[in-house]
């Protein structure tokens, strides 16, 4: 069974013939802005004419906030130009002659769930999955798409002009609210003991540099989740931004906890300084953020401070030096695992003495 995409997760580009017979390529059309993607598997009238003549409908509408659309079918070109000359589409319909990403993005939920025949996709700028709607007749998801769409506009951050900045990445939405919650849950019920770093032959516990207390996730299932999760939603990140396709496989997981009592810290060191083992890069992934202090700083680019909110994941090169600073009010919790050269295991360190090297 083809498996489902959900929020969190980047749509898979295509490349495909559009209503005028051209071959165009998803990515290379997107402006920047939110975008609203009609899948339809051709069938009538639920994956025919109607959800295409419903966003056209609305298509002035949801263009002046903001969004910009395009529709997807199955079916050869020829049936895609005779269907947007039919309902008089303004805006793109790629024709999918060869099944490519219709089946996929109409995939069931569940094995026990049918096909359905039409979806339409809310995704972010970075064509990532904000949410899955379905079509209807009461105009319901043309409600709850302009919501979806006030809530992402009322949520983006005001643009900053900065003269300097790591090369750092942040993702929103890696984890979903839920797990996050779960994972902390794991670190309080699992058992967690005090931060140590590594000295390549054993780890020494080092207030001065370090201070927190952390839980190596053990729980199969949970390790399964993490690593599945951040492989499909960080892996194309790697390739996109820092063009880096390569494969990788990761260290283990580690939820951390920063307590304000205890002025948690973790002073500046970098990631990569083993000469086996390579970590590529690290992702600190908030699981709250109803703390103050906290912030990540790379000295190196500049002094601005970061903070990821919630499920949100800031990866950068094991090479650059940061720092955790110290939390001043409540608790922060942080999901940390590292991406590491796939054809260079040492399997002589054990997973749970994998740390950061003090610097």
């Amino acid at each position: 069974m083809v498996q489902q995409l959900s929020p969190g997760d980047k749509l898979p580009n295509f490349a495909l013939p559009d209503q005028a017979g051209a071959t165009r390529n998803f990515y290379n059309e997107v402006k920047g802005g939110p975008i609203l993607l009609a899948v339809c598997d051709g069938s009538e009238p639920a994956g025919g004419d109607a959800p295409l003549a419903a966003l056209q409908a609305a298509a002035e509408g949801l263009a002046g906030e903001g969004a910009q659309l395009f529709g997807l079918i199955a079916g050869g070109p020829e049936a895609g130009a005779a269907r947007a000359k039919r309902l008089g589409l303004g805006f793109p319909l790629f024709a999918d002659a060869q099944g490519v990403a219709v089946p996929h993005l109409l995939a069931p939920a569940g094995a026990n769930e049918a096909a359905a025949p039409a979806r339409l996709y809310l995704l972010d700028p970075n064509q990532r999955i904000l949410s899955i709607l379905f079509f209807d007749e009461a105009d319901a998801w043309l409600t709850t798409t302009r919501a979806a769409l006030a809530a992402f506009r009322a949520g983006e951050s005001a643009g900053l002009v900065l003269d300097c900045a790591p090369p750092v990445l942040i993702l929103p939405r890696l984890f979903e609210p839920a797990f996050c919650a779960e994972l902390i849950e794991t670190w309080h019920s699992k058992g967690h003991r005090e931060g140590s770093l590594s000295t390549g032959e054993g780890n020494v516990y080092a207030p001065d540099s370090k201070k927190n207390r952390e839980h190596l996730v053990k729980d199969v299932e949970q390790n399964k989740r993490i690593s599945f999760t951040l492989a499909r939603r960080v892996g194309p990140e790697l390739a996109k931004v820092f063009n880096d396709p390569r494969p990788f496989r990761f260290e283990g997981h580690i939820v951390l906890c920063y307590v304000d009592e205890r002025r948690d810290f973790f002073a500046l060191h970098r990631d990569n300084l083993r000469q086996t083992d390579r970590r590529r890069y690290a992702i600190s992934l908030n699981l709250n953020d109803d703390f103050e202090g906290g912030e990540l700083v790379f000295p190196e680019y500049g002094p601005h401070r970061y903070k990821p909110p919630a499920g949100a994941g800031l990866i950068f090169s094991g090479n650059l030096l940061h720092e955790a600073l110290p939390v001043t009010r409540g608790t922060r919790f942080a999901l940390v695992t590292f991406f590491c050269d796939a054809d260079q295991p040492d399997a002589r360190v054990p997973a749970d003495r994998r740390r950061q090297m003090a610097v």
